[in-house]
């Protein structure tokens, strides 16, 4: 019904939709395509300068591989550490870029399918990417710990107030509960720590 010549449209979608397209004449179908990854590469684009939010994202990036059985092209501002922990192909391309026939941009937008101020980072990429189930990361990092013992990184700054955990003395009673259990914390944030008995 659409008529010839005219272009149609998608609507801009920022979450994984599994399209299908039927063109009929006179009822019956004459051509249709459903959406398939399988072997395509796929562009998918970190919208966050934070590493945080990007070690955070990237169980969601390796589900939707699986998922889809696609190759992945992968845009960070942490391109150079991912090399080192990752085997996706790293690139600078961008979300629009006309390289790409499918492209998927994650990140923290107030159009997303939940708010993404009331679920955790993993979920907000799973929702982007359509994915149900991630597995943690595991990563193996050459050279010694520059700690001795088991311990524990955290950052109680965040890049915005709404990622921030806002409990009074949460972080702190959560330092005093693993050094009990004889856990280290590092403190790795950028600003200062007023934590007390972190390393």
């Amino acid at each position: 019904k659409a008529g010839e010549s005219l272009w149609i449209g998608f609507p801009k979608k920022r979450w994984f939709i599994p399209y299908r397209c039927q063109i009929l004449e006179d009822g019956k179908v004459i051509a249709e395509e459903t959406l398939n990854l399988k072997g395509q590469e796929v562009l998918i684009d970190f919208d966050s300068r934070s590493l945080g939010d990007t070690i955070a994202w990237l169980p969601a990036v390796y589900a939707f591989q699986r998922k889809h059985d696609c190759q992945i092209a992968l845009a960070t501002d942490w391109n150079e550490f991912l090399a080192k922990v990752t085997d996706f192909n790293l690139v600078s391309h961008r979300w629009g870029d006309a390289q790409y026939r499918f492209g998927y941009q994650v990140g923290c937008f107030s159009e997303a399918k939940r708010n993404w101020r009331t679920i955790s980072l993993p979920e907000v990429a799973m929702d982007i990417l359509g994915v149900d189930e991630v597995e943690p990361l595991r990563f193996r990092i050459e050279g010694e710990p520059p700690i001795d013992g088991p311990y524990l990184c955290i950052s109680e700054h965040a890049s915005t107030k709404e990622k921030m955990w806002n409990r009074k003395n949460g972080w702190q009673d959560l330092v005093d509960r693993l050094i009990d259990l004889g856990i280290k914390v590092a403190v790795i944030s950028l600003e200062p720590s007023h934590l007390k008995g972190v390393l």
